[in-house]
């Protein structure tokens, strides 16, 4: 009888020992989850201020081709560079907010590039005003104004994609287009935050 009630005792206090520890198990469980989903706010918080995962598309040559009769909807033709060359450098950096780190980044982006002629031959018309198109999922967090080189002559990029193919964030800037020119050279440069 006494080795029974001895084995019953220590079969209680393993029980409360076990319970003592499924409790603290749960306790710290809640605590991590807590902090999980507090770093994703705080990380949240900062790329708001500071820019948000970055989605570059594009350059496109846009051609918005007239309909032939009052029937007709206007068509669209898209046109891809024949050469594109990408230099891009990404600087990381750490923001802290409390306890908790993220990491954002600023990156310096260089397209250059060439369009073909040949390329958009066919169905473009001979006196057509392309618009060169580049989207980018977050405009907020471009630093200066984007310039393009085209042809060897500065152009301005205007906001908005300009063309509804793409997302209404981004860039995009009319520029002269002649079928009789063979090759359309072009480079830009922009810098953006992104986390």
């Amino acid at each position: 009888m006494v080795g029974s009630e001895s084995v019953i005792r220590k079969l209680i206090g393993i029980g409360i020992i076990a319970g003592m520890c499924f409790v603290a198990s749960l306790m710290v469980l809640g605590l991590v989850s807590e902090r999980q989903n507090r770093h994703t706010q705080v990380a949240q918080e900062i790329s708001a201020t500071w820019g948000a995962a970055q989605t570059i598309t594009g350059p496109v040559l846009v051609f918005t081709i007239p309909p032939a009769t009052a029937k007709d909807t206007p068509r669209t033709r898209y046109v891809l560079p024949r050469t594109l060359k990408i230099e891009s450098i990404l600087e990381p950096e750490v923001r802290s907010r409390g306890i908790f780190d993220t990491i954002v980044y600023t990156e310096k982006v260089r397209m250059s590039g060439v369009f073909a002629t040949k390329d958009a031959e066919g169905t473009i018309p001979l006196r057509a005003t392309p618009t060169l198109v580049v989207s980018l999922s977050d405009t907020r967090s471009i630093e200066k104004q984007i310039s393009l080189m085209w042809n060897g002559l500065p152009q301005p990029f205007a906001p908005g994609s300009g063309a509804t193919f793409f997302d209404a964030s981004g860039v995009h800037a009319q520029v002269p287009y002649l079928s009789s020119v063979a090759e359309y050279p072009f480079s830009f440069e922009f810098e953006i935050q992104g986390a």
